[in-house]
């Protein structure tokens, strides 16, 4: 089988931008562009060298080259361990895809158009739907307890407290909180 290491680098690039990106979505964080164009660009050099020296591509070299990207493309954001987690995660999902992908049509897709496929899909999933959906939870303390009262009665409902985007009336500027209809219909 012959390699074009040109494509080698660029197909790998491609795929460890969108992997990056991917990430950076899920984790809601707005990444550079020209740190994650650089990490992904390193990624396909480090494609090519792997082609040329075989020991690089051994499974713990590798993931210490998937934290070095990381680390490159992620350097300066506070939460550095979940996106690359994120990273992680993101990866394996397009390669799993890929893999079912392959199996459903009893091809190769792994060889073929079928990867980038698997990859634009994922992306498309994880970057428009999931978008910043990983960064809320626990570990953020961003979800709290809110009691409300309203006459007698009060209720106590799970909130996303709001980072930056504050809702607020119209007319008086007051703080507003969006509630499910069951969590009023209590009140």
């Amino acid at each position: 089988m012959v390699v074009y290491l040109d494509v080698l680098f660029a197909v790998n690039a491609l795929m460890d931008g969108a992997t990056l990106l991917a990430a950076a979505r899920l984790g809601g964080v707005q990444g550079r562009k020209m740190r994650l164009v650089f990490s992904a660009a390193l990624g396909g050099g480090y494609a090519v060298l792997g082609a040329v020296w075989p020991v690089l591509t051994l499974a713990p070299l590798r993931l210490l080259a998937g934290l070095g990207l990381c680390m490159i493309a992620f350097g300066r954001e506070r939460h550095l361990a979940r996106l690359c987690a994120l990273y992680g995660v993101v990866a394996a999902s397009f390669a799993g895809l890929a893999a079912a992908l392959s199996a459903a049509s009893g091809r190769r897709l792994l060889l073929s158009c079928g990867y980038y496929f698997a990859a634009a899909v994922g992306y498309a999933a994880s970057g428009i739907l999931l978008c910043g959906d990983a960064k809320h939870g626990a570990l953020h303390r961003e979800t709290e307890t809110l009691t409300i009262r309203f006459g007698t009665r009060q209720t106590a409902v799970r909130v996303l407290h709001d980072t930056g985007n504050d809702l607020t009336e119209p007319v008086s500027g007051k703080p507003v909180v969006v509630l499910e209809r069951k969590a009023a219909e209590c009140l």
